[in-house]
């Protein structure tokens, strides 16, 4: 049996506030560079982390061994904030992250890279479908370009599953969702746990699928 946690319960953005605009006494020209350098940035590290701390409260703890966790998502966060959320719940190194999507994009891609240059990843398989690599060729090449520059691996598959493996010395956690890790417009569910037979039998089939595709 699976215990469901009644207290899962999807997270309104009401709440979030953006910053926008120059302050008023900034002359022009300077407001204006500051507009497409400073205010960008602040705003994706901000909504970013408000997604993960939506997505840590909305997990609110992580599975014990052999359980399971079953949510749902509202529009407020993607399920690469799950992925940062889990990754802080953990509070440890995770030896070897697999993800399985069908897209990818750059903050995605900045932030996969910043755990790895902080030593919080040791390894990445990062697989994603043929579909993305052919109708979003730049964004695939510059994410190859990031992670393989550091050793990782990226592999295109003609597969439609979106997957988080996350192994670290103690912990054995796979996250199966409906959601690409990309910002979501949907609802979408997600299934947490701490299974080393799912994780291996998840594993297992991906690094054949990605051995076939190369």
């Amino acid at each position: 049996m699976f215990d469901i946690d009644s207290h899962l319960r999807p997270l309104s953005t009401d709440g979030l506030t953006v910053v926008d605009g120059p302050p008023a006494d900034a002359p022009a020209k300077a407001a204006k560079a500051q507009l497409r350098l400073v205010r960008r940035v602040e705003k994706r590290r901000f909504v970013r982390l408000q997604a993960r701390r939506s997505a840590a409260a909305a997990i609110g703890r992580l599975p014990k061994r052999g359980e399971s966790i079953h949510g749902v998502m509202d529009t407020s966060y993607s399920a690469w904030s799950l992925a940062e959320a889990v990754i802080e719940l953990l509070n440890e190194p995770v030896r070897e992250l697999v993800i399985g999507t069908l897209g990818f994009n750059r903050p995605n891609a900045e932030a996969l890279c910043e755990l790895l240059d902080q030593k919080q990843l040791k390894r990445v398989l990062l697989m994603v479908s043929d579909y993305f690599r052919s109708s979003d060729r730049t964004i695939f090449a510059d994410i190859r370009e990031s992670l393989e520059s550091r050793g990782q691996r990226v592999a295109v598959t003609r597969s439609h599953a979106k997957l988080l493996l996350l192994r670290t010395k103690n912990r054995n956690v796979v996250i199966e969702t409906s959601a690409n890790l990309r910002s979501s417009q949907n609802w979408e569910q997600f299934v947490l746990s701490d299974d080393r037979r799912l994780l291996r039998f998840h594993q297992a089939w991906i690094e054949q699928l990605c051995q076939s595709s190369d």
